[in-house]
């Protein structure tokens, strides 16, 4: 009986080791391609190639220039945002007169109340139909084309700087002759003056018509703008 139970160990033996290189050199095949697999873009979230490139889905594509003495400024216009400048109860309505599915947006600066809307129209034409009477509203720009950078807007006036050497008789006659009334000297002494116009993108086209006629040393919109707690 020892010899047979000798073979038969031995036999046991040698079936367990074959199973053993069976089974480490199927995990070896299955492994191979899992380990490539595991560094494949798809799973690491790196694009392969152009088509997996798309643009940020809060990217903006409307812009509007304007200077700044006389360096040439851009700014993108939000397509969801507005700015009620002096917000009233009158305000309120008249924006959801506009767009009934407005939702005040919570904002710590005060004199300012944003608003997030959904015009078909566009965010510019809505703030135009929503300024009526003492209810003053501007879109929503940004300093890039995304809604993640700084925001600011118009709530009307422009700041025009005029030579040192024009007296303040001649800059009035000037504001008459232009339609325009000098609501504040910005700076005494120094011939800066806000002038009044609209809120929104209107104060902006006149700031840019007004230092095209060359009679300026510089003419910029009166922006708001946000500022982030520190």
């Amino acid at each position: 009986m020892a010899p047979m139970n000798k073979t038969l160990v031995s036999i046991v033996a040698l079936a367990l080791t074959a199973c053993t290189k069976d089974a480490n050199s199927s995990k070896e095949e299955a492994g191979a391609p899992l380990g490539r697999s595991v560094s494949t873009p798809a799973q690491t979230g790196e694009p392969r190639g152009k088509s997996a490139q798309r643009p940020a889905a809060d990217e903006l594509t409307t812009s509007f220039e304007y200077f700044d003495g006389s360096d040439k400024r851009t700014v993108w216009l939000s397509t969801e945002l507005v700015a009620e400048f002096a917000p009233t109860e009158t305000g309120r309505e008249a924006l959801l007169r506009s767009d009934p599915s407005g939702v005040e947006v919570p904002q710590k600066q005060q004199g300012v109340r944003l608003w997030r809307v959904h015009p078909a129209q566009g965010t510019d034409a809505l703030a135009r139909g929503a300024s009526t009477g003492s209810a003053r509203f501007s879109p929503v720009l940004h300093d890039g084309p995304s809604s993640s950078l700084p925001l600011r807007a118009l709530p009307g006036g422009v700041v025009a700087t005029f030579a040192a050497d024009w007296k303040r008789a001649r800059i009035d006659a000037w504001a008459v002759a232009h339609k325009l009334s000098i609501t504040s000297e910005v700076i005494a002494g120094g011939n800066v003056f806000e002038l009044a116009t609209p809120p929104g993108l209107e104060s902006l086209q006149i700031a840019n018509q007004l230092y095209a006629t060359g009679e300026l040393l510089a003419c910029t919109p009166n922006f708001w703008q946000q500022f982030s707690p520190r």
